[in-house]
C-alpha cells in the first residue's frame, strides 16, 4: 500500500494546498473583520506553519478550559468525591 506522501509528491502540487482549509477556518470563526485581517497579517509575517501552531495552541487551551470547567462543575455539584472514588477503585 502506498503512503499518501507518495501521491502528494507524484502529483507535484506541494503541501500548501492542504493548509487552505485551516487558514479560511479562521475567517469563519472570528466574529469581526478586524480580527480576521489581523490574524491573516500575523500569518503572512510569521513562519509558514503559524496557522497550525495557532490552531494547536487554541485546541490545547480549549481542552484545558473544558477540563477545568468539568472539575469546577464536579466540585460545585458535590460529585467530585464520587467521581474520584470511581476512578481510584
Amino acid at each position: 500500500m502506498m503512503r499518501v506522501s507518495v501521491y502528494v509528491v507524484r502529483s507535484e502540487v506541494g503541501t500548501i494546498f492542504s493548509l487552505s482549509w485551516l487558514i479560511t477556518w479562521y475567517g469563519h470563526v472570528l466574529p469581526h473583520l478586524r480580527d480576521i485581517v489581523r490574524c491573516y497579517d500575523f500569518f503572512i509575517a510569521c513562519h509558514p506553519l503559524m496557522p497550525i501552531y495557532l490552531a494547536a495552541a487554541v485546541s490545547y487551551l480549549m481542552f484545558h478550559l473544558c477540563v477545568y470547567d468539568f472539575i469546577w462543575y464536579l466540585e460545585v455539584t458535590g460529585n467530585c468525591d464520587f467521581i474520584c472514588n470511581l476512578v481510584l477503585k
